[in-house]
């Protein structure tokens, strides 16, 4: 049988057969995951060069990376309990933003449903903040459908002046900015975001109950999301016909 990580501690093997004598350089004891001293350790590889892992072990949380190292005056331990879902994807991401100062990275999901990503990780104003940006980037679409719907507002804008036409590229230039933005920097704010929450609840809370609380008011928000989706489905499919009455009226 072949395997890629060792079946006591975890770590992964430079070998697939494990037989070879590097599984057998890996029956070492189970480690004490309650001891951060212990757990996450990287490994050595045959010259002696301690090396970290390519692939992600799942059954590791931390993904291998130090609990104890420092990220802004809180530990990355704490991090992952805040963060709680998907660490194997956001702890890398932050150990790069960390090391290299740079904010930048690329999240397609936060890329084509910002307000739905903002919510669901619990940054309520951030998904108000883009879901008004989607508002105003659409006012064209809109005011051309009830016009075209509605002699009365057809009257009132000139949908060919060249004025109309340039706010319109403009509202489209802000959709695609919006998009690049949220999907280049939605890793870097939450990264921000977790940190402050995470030092925030560190200050007040009693180091028993810390791990819990972190759990409790990090991760994710089925809540906030599902309140996003309304939202929209109510924009997409209730506004201009709202409006379209209230102009009849």
């Amino acid at each position: 049988p072949y395997t890629l990580f060792c079946e006591k501690c975890g770590s992964p093997l430079n070998s697939l057969d494990t037989h070879n004598e590097n599984v057998r350089a890996h029956t070492a004891p189970l480690r004490d995951e309650n001891d951060p001293k212990e757990y996450n350790k990287s490994y050595m590889d045959g010259a002696g060069i301690e090396i970290k892992p390519f692939l992600v072990n799942f059954s590791d949380p931390l993904c291998g990376l130090n609990p104890e190292e420092d990220y802004e005056g809180v530990r990355l331990c704490e991090l992952a309990d805040y963060v709680e879902n998907n660490t194997h994807y956001y702890l890398p991401l932050f150990k790069r933003m960390k090391d290299t100062g740079s904010l930048m990275s690329w999240n397609f999901s936060a890329m084509i449903f910002p307000e739905f990503y903002f919510a669901n990780r619990k940054m309520p104003f951030a998904a108000l903040g883009m879901f008004l940006v989607r508002i105003a980037a659409y006012a064209p679409n809109i005011i051309t459908l009830l016009a075209q719907l509605n002699d009365s507002i057809a009257g009132m804008i000139d949908l060919r002046s060249t004025a109309f036409h340039v706010v319109s590229m403009l509202c489209y230039a802000l959709i695609y900015a919006m998009m690049f933005f949220c999907g280049a920097f939605a890793n870097g704010l939450y990264y921000k975001k977790a940190v402050r929450g995470t030092a925030k609840i560190k200050s007040s809370v009693p180091p028993q109950q810390l791990r819990q609380t972190l759990r409790r008011k990090g991760g994710t928000s089925a809540v906030l999301l599902t309140i996003a989706i309304i939202i929209a489905a109510i924009f997409y499919s209730f506004i201009p016909t709202i409006a379209l009455w209230g102009f009849k009226g």
